[in-house]
């Protein structure tokens, strides 16, 4: 094994500011869009921060996204069973961490219940919940945490509506799920119980039907229902809370956005860009890659990284500022006035691309235009500099974001219900 070197620094690596990508991503650019890095366990890998690599890699079926594929990179908390059974491994194995077609096949089975129109049709659903939320801090009064009061039980509401599960059991389930991680890890058992009853409704109806239909074992049913719900719910956590921060650190964003709500769903997008929760996805090629005049060897880890791909200088016109002005395209104007732009690869791209994009959006667009609408006067409590940074290797947020606000009226005239959100 081989020590870190400044000409190949260990990643993942962490963020000094919770809404911009590590520092040394710069640096790194400026060898190329591939660089040199250490894995945790000494081996070295490609790091790609070009946009145009990062997407072409991503669309490239050499590239695996399997982590029993040999060369695979372990960037950290490599799961026992892996380790000690790739075979068992593999009987809980979800699309996310499979190849195509498998990929797409399990992929498929839950596609609907994510395509647009259906997305849309939950936007009451998102509003009622944010309203709610809303009310409850503003009856409480300042200060308030926004992650365990808004951003985190907000994404929670829409997931258990999302997954089906009954109304009675609603309640202890976005309980959970507003703890992270290691809450949502506690549902297994009921999830377990819940998809062995059979239902009909929901994406857990639906795993259910195929778990009877023999096109999914038990144990992969339940495995891809708690990765919806990780994925589901993190993400939009930590893009609900980075997004606010991002726009109380930048007033005269947030400013224009007030002036015209209209341009909320753009401000989303550029969002999604600036900040890029999802940072590195590890890969490994299966067979030599050409790109960018540099040759990727069969075997070898490759990490690209969406953070560095959505600040390429290339594509993006001053790609460090945030302009929530940008067109649907990403396009603004750099210092000379050249026009350049691109899609952000916030959601990833290809076979991978992220499932829940749609849902995504929807409930940062709600949740940041409510939140701004009802709460005018809100600011930060604490310095940004107190912030806590989550660690390096997790989706990147703040473990807090305490805020202030002046007197607000809530949306009705008596106490929230102290169950919360509908």
């Amino acid at each position: 094994m081989t020590e870190a070197t400044a000409e190949a620094p260990r990643i993942p690596m962490r963020r000094d500011c919770p809404y911009h990508p590590p520092a040394p991503y710069a640096r790194l650019r400026e060898q190329g869009p591939l660089a040199r890095v250490t894995l945790a366990d000494g081996r070295t890998a490609w790091l790609v921060t070009g946009y145009a690599e990062v997407r072409m890699l991503l669309a490239d079926r050499r590239m695996s996204a399997d982590p029993t594929t040999p060369g695979y990179p372990e960037l950290d908390n490599v799961p026992d069973e892996l380790r000690s059974s790739p075979e068992d491994f593999r009987e809980t194995q979800t699309f996310v961490q499979m190849d195509m077609p498998a990929q797409g096949l399990h992929r498929r089975m839950v596609l609907s219940h994510f395509g647009a129109r259906r997305v849309a049709a939950l936007r009451p659903v998102v509003q009622e919940a944010a309203d709610a939320l809303v009310d409850r801090m503003l009856h409480v009064g300042p200060p308030a945490d926004l992650v365990p009061a808004f951003a985190a039980p907000l994404p929670a509401a829409v997931l258990t509506e999302m997954l089906g599960v009954p109304a009675t059991d609603r309640e202890a389930f976005r309980t959970r799920l507003a703890q992270g991680e290691r809450g949502i890890a506690g549902l297994a058992p009921s999830l377990d119980g819940l998809i062995r009853s059979d239902p009909k409704e929901g994406i857990i109806g639906t795993l259910a039907a195929r778990v009877r239909g023999g096109e999914l074992t038990h144990r992969q049913a339940l495995a891809t229902t708690m990765m919806l719900l990780v994925a589901g719910h993190e993400t939009t956590e930590n893009m609900i809370a980075l997004g606010a921060l991002a726009l109380l650190r930048h007033p005269g964003q947030l400013e224009a956005v007030r002036d015209d709500p209209s341009l909320m769903p753009g401000a989303v997008e550029e969002l999604l860009r600036y900040v890029s929760t999802a940072d590195v996805l590890p890969r490994v090629a299966t067979a030599e890659i050409d790109v960018a005049g540099m040759r990727i060897a069969p075997g070898t880890p490759v990490i690209l990284s969406l953070a560095a791909a959505n600040r390429d200088g290339g594509v993006f016109a001053v790609p460090d500022t945030v302009d929530v002005l940008r067109d649907e395209r990403g396009v603004s104007r750099d210092e000379r006035g050249v026009s350049r732009g691109g899609r952000h690869v916030a959601f990833g791209h290809g076979p991978h691309q992220c499932l829940g994009n749609n849902l995504a959006r929807l409930e940062l667009t709600v949740a940041l235009s409510t939140l701004f609408r009802r709460v005018p006067t809100l600011r930060l409590a604490v310095p940004a500099t107190d912030l806590d940074v989550k660690p390096a290797l997790s989706l990147q947020g703040v473990t807090g974001l305490p805020v202030d606000w002046g007197v607000c009226r809530p949306l009705t005239g008596s106490p929230p219900n102290e169950k919360g959100h509908g």
